[in-house]
């Protein structure tokens, strides 16, 4: 795009356009992937705190283009980073005092966990029974809920136990009373309105990114399938620029397929919250959940999802409650050798 940097500040104009179109300038810190009881010693409660405020002050400050309710978002972006600050600093206290996760009062609804992790129900029933509910949207329930009781029989179980109640449990529940939820709608109704009045004073040439390369990943070799969408589609017409499987390693997902999606926005994968999709392969839909991951989104898959998608006619993938409520289909050209290229050390066909 081009500008007149005699009538428009340029520093301005990078501000605005990070706002609308991301990665944003202000935003909550990520908290780490929770997989593991190992991974707690990575939590810093003092420095996501400082972070927090680092991240809050720089919003009040930054200078926009004078569109018209730019200001307004700008306190309802405010607004949802001070939320999405208080419901980390919560779950980060929370994994080591169950009694913290209260502090969270938008989820008052979710304390069913809490009082389980504090003793005041009984705790494996209530994991049994989440395992359960979260595996049933698992393309493979038995194997889903196999793997959960196995987490039981190592010598640190019970810890294992109390971290899926505060992850799978509390925190999946909790987020659906976070702001970037509850007023996801609005928010992007309001963005959506000042995008339409900056692509009348500016014109867009490209805006969907390349997928990443191999390389891209630290985990080593993926199978990448790219989006069918045209470069000049309008940001809120698709979701994600790419998917990928690669094998995972010993940081992430040991000795599993793991699944990604390129392309949601920064704001979006900032909070480290899951992000719920959709797969259709040949009409077959599968349910998964995401984790954020730096600028990606991981989801382990079974061999039988592989498969199926190795040998599929069409596939595409649903994001819930993101900037497009249309399918984004995948280019499949050549699919089963670049998976068994890709996944030959955890993928057996």
């Amino acid at each position: 795009m081009a500008f007149d940097p005699g009538k428009l500040d340029e520093q301005q104009l990078n501000n605005t356009v990070h706002l609308l179109f991301g990665p944003a300038d202000f935003e909550a810190p990520m908290v780490p992937p929770l997989l593991a009881p190992q991974a707690l010693s990575k939590l810093d409660i003092d420095g996501t705190t400082r972070q927090c405020n680092a991240a809050l002050d720089f919003a009040r400050r930054l200078q926009f283009l004078p569109l018209k309710g730019i200001e307004e978002f700008r306190q309802a972006k405010i607004a949802e980073l001070e939320d999405t600050c208080a419901y980390e600093a919560a779950l980060i206290r929370g994994v080591r005092n169950a009694s913290s996760l209260r502090e969270y009062q938008p989820a008052a609804a979710c304390s069913g966990f809490v009082d389980a992790l504090e003793g005041k129900k009984d705790l494996l029933a209530s994991f049994r029974e989440t395992l359960a509910e979260n595996c049933s949207s698992s393309i493979s329930p038995g194997e889903c809920a196999q793997r959960g009781f196995a987490e039981l029989g190592k010598a640190d179980g019970m810890e294992r136990a109390r971290l899926y109640l505060t992850i799978f449990g509390w925190s999946n529940c909790a987020v659906k009373y976070n702001v970037r939820n509850t007023e996801a709608q609005r928010l992007e109704q309001t963005r959506a309105a000042l995008e339409v009045q900056f692509r009348k004073t500016f014109k867009v040439v490209q805006n969907k990114c390349d997928a990443p390369p191999d390389s891209h990943l630290e985990f080593g070799q993926a199978a990448i399938f790219e989006t069918d969408i045209a470069p000049a589609t309008p940001s809120n017409q698709w979701n994600v620029v790419a998917a990928g499987l690669f094998c995972g390693s010993r940081k992430l997902y040991p000795g599993r397929i793991v699944l990604y999606i390129y392309g949601i926005g920064a704001d979006r994968l900032a909070n480290g919250q899951p992000i719920a999709a959709t797969f259709d392969i040949d009409g077959k839909p599968a349910a998964l959940a995401f984790r954020p991951y730096a600028d990606l989104a991981l989801s382990p898959v079974e061999t039988g999802f592989v498969h199926d998608l190795v040998n599929a006619k069409s596939a595409s993938v649903s994001i819930k409650d993101y900037n497009s409520p249309n399918a984004d289909r995948f280019k499949l050209d050549g699919a089963d050798p670049k998976v068994r290229s890709a996944l030959k050390k955890c993928y057996k066909p």
